[in-house]
């Protein structure tokens, strides 16, 4: 075509259809097919970092390690409170929680204690009775029976001494 030509604005011979597309595998969309592929990304890799004790594994520690008594008060705490959840649920934390000096975690049920151990496991003990009577207190006996010898004698609540 030279610049001055007409334009040829006549039909073409042939318009394809859907069926010839079809027919012959071509595509009629004016614009060309794009493939997409899926990228899947690759993982950050993330620092690995130790998980803390259990009550279980600082309870089984040679009496030679260091475990200060508040430790094992704060151990005792944490157990008693898991074996009242099992029983009456989340109203095991609710009542902790009303402890001075004794903080829960309440997904863990790890405790830590500020001030007299001993104390604050007999309060503990006590808000249990008060609030769920003298079967609480079995659960409680139970629970720290686990754990009594790793106190010095006549370090544990006379509540929670086995009977003799």
């Amino acid at each position: 075509m030279q610049p001055f030509d007409k334009p040829n604005l006549s039909p073409p011979a042939h318009n394809p259809t859907v069926e010839d597309a079809m027919a012959t595998g071509t595509n009629l969309s004016p614009i060309p097919a794009i493939t997409v592929e899926a990228v899947t990304p690759t993982p950050t890799p993330q620092p690995t970092i130790p998980a803390p004790d259990t009550i279980s594994q600082i309870a089984n520690q040679p009496s030679g390690q260091d475990i200060t008594m508040n430790e094992v008060y704060a151990i005792i705490c944490s157990q008693i409170i898991k074996d009242q959840a099992k029983i009456i649920g989340a109203l095991s934390i609710e009542q902790a929680s009303h402890i001075n000096g004794l903080a829960v975690d309440p997904l863990t049920y790890n405790c830590v204690l500020s001030g007299d151990g001993n104390k604050v496991l007999e309060d503990l003990v006590n808000k249990y009775r008060e609030f769920f009577g003298n079967a609480a207190v079995e659960v409680c006996r139970e629970a720290a029976s686990r754990y009594a010898s790793r106190l010095p004698n006549g370090q544990m609540p006379d509540m929670l001494k086995a009977y003799q």
